[in-house]
């Protein structure tokens, strides 16, 4: 009886643990990252929720860019809830990647209107977001529960808001989105193996490293779920240039910054879940690009990487009781080859969706992201070194 009243308290100790740092961090013990079912916004918004409900029609006639030119500036000084602002903020970023990429990168504009500059601006710093479309506004923000009674899953998902491009190109951000669910299970096991270490329980370290290993194969299997609804063709000319920023021609927003300013586009590499999984298995990159990735996600997520980054030391544990905890290495050696089978099945759905319908027909009006992803790195060399070094930290 008194082993078994040990083991609750342990075990409600363990969950309060996990329960602190997911209430931290802005971080749902159901979706994760995710926030699903935004709040409407206010009605003073609804001729520009009416504009990005008919986006890929106002884009092809080309008269997004009249229209927004045509409408006052909203204010957003009185918008608080978290939420809400998330909203306002996922409305106002994926309008300026529509109206910036309109007419191809050649006829881009050299100066966003206070129209969408002043708001976005706002709203960015309010949310710790940067005032262009990225992970977070794109799928974080974007996910409606469409039966309530039954689970949230693939499935059961919609958008609230698409891009321009075919109708079909919603998949990428709903398979995206069913990641996001899976990276659920993959936080809580972390954590509780995280507590696990700081108890110095070898044994339920071994075992919450195998259960992470099962649940990252899983993230693996949620991500492959792109090739069943997503054409390659359509992703890489119709949704793909309007995903991109501009860092490299930058942009002036007017009523904001009189010089230009550089923004990356969405990118894989704002998923917190992915850096934070590297992070708690130690597996260090020393890559610019992905810390200047933790920018585009909320700060609050943000902050989370740093809270682990303070307190994971997954590795050294492992290698300090390695020597008569045989299981407890393959364990770790477990999760660190499910990683690179993660990064390896990445680089073949980049070289699916990106570098076959490159090599068969050119996107006349878009040439920037021909030979980068759309946060602006290398593609196949960047993730092929990504992997290559997640297993160089085998034990």
């Amino acid at each position: 009886m008194e082993v078994s009243r040990v083991d609750t308290c342990l075990a409600d100790s363990r969950q309060q643990y996990i329960q602190d740092i997911f209430d931290d961090f802005r971080i749902s013990s159901t979706h994760a990252f995710l926030l699903v079912d935004v709040p409407e916004l206010p009605s003073r918004f609804d001729d520009l929720v009416d504009i990005l409900r008919n986006i890929a029609q106002l884009v092809r006639q080309k008269k997004l860019r009249c229209l927004i030119n045509e409408l006052p500036v909203i204010d957003t000084g009185d918008l608080v809830e978290y939420e809400i602002l998330r909203h306002a903020h996922m409305l106002y970023s994926i309008v300026t990647n529509s109206y910036v990429w309109q007419d191809g990168e050649f006829q881009a504009p050299k100066v966003l209107p206070k129209q969408l500059a002043m708001p976005l601006t706002d709203l960015s710093r309010k949310v710790e977001l940067p005032p262009v479309v990225c992970h977070a506004s794109l799928v974080l923000a974007n996910i409606i529960h469409i039966d309530q009674s039954k689970p949230l899953e693939l499935g059961n998902m919609s958008l609230k808001y698409s891009l321009p491009g075919d109708k079909s190109c919603d998949w990428f951000f709903l398979a995206t989105g069913n990641v996001e669910l899976k990276i659920l299970p993959v936080l809580k096991t972390l954590l509780e193996c995280q507590w696990s270490v700081e108890q110095k329980h070898v044994n339920e370290v071994t075992s919450c490293l195998c259960e992470l290993a099962n649940h990252i194969d899983d993230l693996t299997a949620a991500f492959m779920r792109m090739h069943e609804g997503l054409d390659a063709d359509k992703f890489y000319h119709e949704l793909r240039p309007y995903l991109g920023g501009w860092d490299k021609i930058g942009m002036i927003y007017e009523g904001v910054s009189d010089r230009p300013i550089k923004m990356t586009g969405g990118s894989a590499a704002q998923c917190t879940g992915i850096q934070a999984i590297d992070i708690f298995l130690q597996v260090q990159h020393n890559s610019k690009f992905l810390l200047n990735m933790r920018n585009y996600m909320p700060g609050v997520h943000k902050r989370f990487l740093l809270h682990l980054e303070n307190i994971c030391r997954t590795r050294d544990f492992v290698e300090h009781n390695s020597r008569d905890n045989e299981d407890l290495v393959m364990a770790y050696n477990k999760c660190v080859e499910a990683v690179a089978n993660l990064r390896t099945n990445h680089i073949q759905i980049v070289a699916k969706y990106i570098l076959i319908p490159k090599s068969q027909k050119q996107n006349g009006d878009f040439q920037r992201l021909d030979n980068v992803g759309t946060g602006g790195q290398d593609l196949i060399p960047f993730l092929k070194k990504l992997r290559n070094l997640t297993r160089s930290f085998l034990l």
